[in-house]
């Protein structure tokens, strides 16, 4: 199932069980960005999605912060959390 959603390349069908997490591991894995980039990017998203806001701006305090949380990169080796199931409660 394609999607027309701007945000995926032609032809690529949505995700379905994998979510955007896994999308952007498949699709911008391996590439190198700065977190202005990525700053950048989350403004744009917010001036398409106003609702999205306050989780965007807590997203970005969580990884402007992320030394201060324990987490562990090689928990995820297999995927994202958010392909284990449902997403968490918000």
């Amino acid at each position: 199932m394609a999607t027309d959603y701007h945000g995926y390349p032609q032809g690529l069908p949505a995700p379905i069980g994998d979510g955007g997490i896994d999308l952007l591991r498949k699709l911008r894995g391996a590439e190198r960005v700065t977190f202005n980039d990525v700053a950048d990017h989350l403004n744009d998203y917010v001036k398409q999605h106003p609702a999205a806001l306050r989780a965007l701006d807590g997203f970005a305090r969580f990884i402007a912060e992320v030394e201060k949380v324990e987490h562990d990169h090689d928990a995820v080796a297999e995927g994202s959390v958010a392909a284990d199931g449902d997403p968490p409660d918000a």
